[in-house]
């Protein structure tokens, strides 16, 4: 295990895990969002954003800081209304789209 010291306190490269995802969605309403993440899986959107099932296009850029040269990027384009899981694949990351009571939840999950 890789260690780094910050603050005069050893932590583990486990714990200094750090994340940018810039999330642009086109629908009937256009908008990005941007979420900072400190973990290798978590919730991206979810029910409390209140994003309404209609989008046409997603596109994600992922940074990760610990390797600034690494950015990942994600399209999708949507003939219909998303009713079951849509997974997005990178080598690194896993995205998973899905919907409830119409509104859009988005998971992440770094391998």
């Amino acid at each position: 295990m890789e260690l780094n010291y910050t603050n005069n306190k050893i932590v583990s490269q486990q714990e200094s895990i750090f994340y940018i995802f810039e999330i642009e969605i086109k629908g009937n309403e256009n908008m990005i969002i941007r979420r900072i993440k400190y973990h290798k899986s978590g919730d991206l959107i979810n029910l409390n954003d209140e994003i309404i099932n209609t989008i046409s296009k997603i596109k994600m850029n992922i940074f990760d800081v610990n390797n600034p040269n690494k950015k990942i990027s994600l399209k999708k384009k949507f003939n219909k209304i998303i009713k079951s899981n849509i997974i997005l694949t990178h080598d690194d990351v896993i995205i998973d789209l899905s919907s409830i009571n119409d509104n859009l939840i988005c998971s992440y999950k770094f391998l």
